[in-house]
């Protein structure tokens, strides 16, 4: 449901649209569940991951975007959040 009111917009414009499940392990060594979206009109590529975790009513959901504009400094970011993020739920 996130994937499709973060992508409808440029998919209207004509973006095409790939959709892969995505999956990443924690620190905490809980999984993060969602999806993978690469959107593409020509030259510009937009990467979406939509993802979260926890349980019913509560949790944290993560939406990150890299385009071709600043894609290396921005996919560094990306992957440093991913490698240290811990969710403690208290």
């Amino acid at each position: 449901m996130m994937v499709k009111e973060v992508t409808d917009e440029d998919v209207s414009f004509g973006y095409s649209k790939v959709e892969k499940p995505f999956e990443h392990k924690l620190v905490s060594g809980q999984k993060a569940i969602g999806k993978s979206v690469v959107l593409t009109s020509g030259a510009d590529v937009q990467h979406y991951t939509v993802a979260a975790l926890g349980g019913k009513s509560e949790g944290v959901i993560f939406i990150t975007m890299l385009n071709t504009e600043h894609k290396t400094e921005d996919d560094k970011i990306i992957q440093l959040f991913l490698n240290t993020f811990s969710y403690n739920r208290n």
